[in-house]
């Protein structure tokens, strides 16, 4: 068997973060089965050495006394004092359940990922099936979510939401009641379809400050009320006094802004006369909320254009990412370097046999 020697692995593993995919597929042709095994082999578990750091608290209660407990199949096995449950370094993260002999098309899927590709598109370029696409998605964009609790934003900050319809995709197996009228392909007469705000369509609320971070979620149906804006943007305002808050004149705002102890400068449109004047935005100044109007249109072009929609209940975590996809504008292997670092250093929220079984919780 041809080998490729520790200090080439060294040496390639350091150059293939700055090569293209085009690069490193002609890098790939120019090495035997043997030697482009061996060499990824190294790479995944060179970087899961890097990324990988000890176990500190339980994966199931959090607790942090727990104790070692040999091996099995080679690696570490622990056991948590307070429930008394075993686990391992791969318990409830990217690889748990993950067999060896998928790494390449893996690091073939976080760049289809980056892509945006469709999970049909993806499967075919990896060569995987679609169910393992779809699991390979949801556990990526678990981590997504997982990766900006408790993010915090302050300065100029615009605040505004933005609607999608609900949408069922995946929860039609057995009998599936439906809480609205059926769409139909093709042209539609419902009046719920139309363009405005009703029970038929949820809402997200997002917050961008101009230093850079994005806050994001999913209130539920319809118009936001205050108690839902109070609940998702309580202690996510760091320095209050000092940040100001520019919106449009919704009056859950005011109330949201007098709770945070925020300044607010709410934006008021004059009715329109003409269609020009209907398109031209409310600009005062510096005082304006174009840029969380560009970020909307870009997240609509991905669920509804990339994706062709995705299911409410999976609504908040395509949001998610969306909101990384903005914050990680870089060339594309740094994006792809730090997508596969994020997939090494997060814990998932849902383990494999979970993500299929998640439903709606918005009211």
């Amino acid at each position: 068997m041809e080998q490729i020697n520790n200090i080439a692995i060294e040496n390639i593993y350091n150059q293939t973060l700055n090569l293209t995919s085009v690069e490193l597929k002609v890098l790939l042709s120019k090495l035997t089965l043997n030697q482009r095994k061996t060499l990824v082999d190294n790479i995944f578990s060179k970087l899961k050495h890097n990324c990988n750091g000890e176990i500190k608290c339980c994966p199931h209660c959090e607790s942090i006394h727990i104790i070692s407990k040999g091996k099995q199949r080679g690696r570490k096995r622990y056991m948590c004092k307070e429930c008394n449950k075993w686990f391992s370094e791969t318990t409830k993260s990217m690889f748990y359940h993950f067999n060896e002999k998928y790494q390449e098309q893996w690091f073939k899927y976080i760049e289809c990922m980056v892509n945006c590709l469709s999970l049909k598109r993806s499967a075919e370029i990896c060569n995987i099936c679609y169910r393992c696409s779809f699991v390979w998605r949801h556990k990526i964009l678990n981590l997504i979510n997982k990766s900006f609790k408790g993010d915090e934003i302050t300065g100029l900050i615009e605040l505004d939401d933005t609607y999608f319809r609900k949408s069922f995709k995946g929860n039609h197996k057995g009998k599936l009641i439906l809480d609205r009228k059926p769409r139909l392909h093709g042209y539609c007469f419902n009046a719920e379809d139309h363009a405005g705000v009703s029970k038929d369509k949820v809402c997200v609320t997002t917050a961008l400050a101009r230093g850079g971070n994005i806050h994001c979620d999913v209130l539920g149906y319809g118009s936001p009320n205050s108690n839902k804006l109070i609940e998702s943007y309580k202690n996510r305002v760091i320095n209050p006094t000092k940040s100001k808050i520019i919106c449009d004149n919704f009056s859950g705002y005011r109330i949201l802004c007098s709770f945070l102890g925020t300044s607010i400068y709410q934006l008021k449109r004059k009715t329109p006369t003409t269609r020009l004047e209907q398109k031209k935005p409310t600009i005062k100044g510096n005082y304006h909320i174009q840029n969380i109007n560009n970020f909307h249109g870009q997240l609509k072009h991905l669920i509804n254009d990339r994706y062709k929609g995705v299911s409410t209940k999976h609504l908040l975590n395509y949001v998610q990412w969306a909101k990384w996809i903005r914050l990680n504008k870089e060339s594309f292997n740094e994006t792809v370097t730090k997508l596969v670092t994020l997939c090494f250093n997060t814990q998932l929220l849902l383990i494999n046999e979970r993500i299929s079984k998640k439903v709606i919780q918005y009211v």
